[in-house]
């Protein structure tokens, strides 16, 4: 079978790459009664006793060249707000979830399946306190508004430098002023932030080390969390 790795006899064996599934409403849910999900929490910074989390969407639309996602999932797909939906009522009810966390890299690359997920989990009494993960391009106060209302309470931003010439130079397609601009709205509404810088970037000064740190501290995140940049294979 295609697409698995393992080990024979010391030696590594890979079985050769598997063409991905364009319906991801065709893959069953995980199965967490298998695993012994109830040793492990999250940070107790985060809310909710009972935090599950879920993936709801592969690879992702931007191709920024530091990131492991074009090598691994280059194809964004994302399923159906339905099936999301079911998953949700599985965590709630076999589970006892009372917050979830979407391990999506960019959960509102699909803007109109996230505004139909929210209505949906608003319609069928599943708000609960959930976080998840997005880039600044992917969000509009009409959306943000809506996710709250859903139960959102924080979202992650990969940022990465406060330096414009290092996020042009890493294809982030990222503005510093969009940044701003979102980070302000979510201050406005009510939303945690978590912003993820990368220190250490190909080519990087040190005073553009110094604009990513004053950057942090201008646009008033939750939480600031810097990372050294990681040369992996296939970015």
């Amino acid at each position: 079978m295609a697409g698995i790795c393992y080990r024979n006899d010391g030696e590594p064996i890979f079985t050769g790459y598997r063409y991905p599934l364009p319906d991801l409403d065709e893959i069953p849910f995980p199965a967490r009664r298998l695993f012994p999900i109830q040793k492990y929490r999250y940070s107790p910074l985060m809310l909710g006793k009972n935090i599950m989390d879920l993936v709801t969407s592969r690879g992702c639309p931007f191709r920024c060249n530091f990131c492991h996602t074009k090598a691994l999932s280059p194809k964004f797909r994302d399923q159906s707000p339905q099936k999301t939906i079911e998953e949700i009522k599985l965590l709630r009810s076999e589970y006892g979830a009372d917050s979830l966390l979407f391990h999506n890299d960019i959960l509102t690359a699909n803007k109109s399946n996230t505004r139909e997920l929210c209505d949906l989990m608003i319609k069928e009494n599943l708000v609960m306190h959930w976080s998840c993960l997005t880039h600044v391009n992917c969000l509009d106060e009409e959306l943000l508004v809506k996710m709250k209302a859903a139960g959102c309470y924080q979202i992650w931003f990969g940022v990465e430098s406060g330096s414009q010439r290092l996020l042009d130079f890493c294809n982030k397609n990222l503005k510093l002023d969009t940044a701003r601009e979102v980070f302000a709205m979510c201050n406005k509404h009510g939303i945690m932030t978590h912003a993820l810088f990368s220190l250490g970037l190909p080519g990087e000064t040190r005073e553009e080390t110094k604009q990513t740190i004053d950057f942090a501290i201008e646009i008033d995140p939750c939480f600031a969390q810097f990372s050294l940049a990681s040369p992996l294979k296939g970015t």
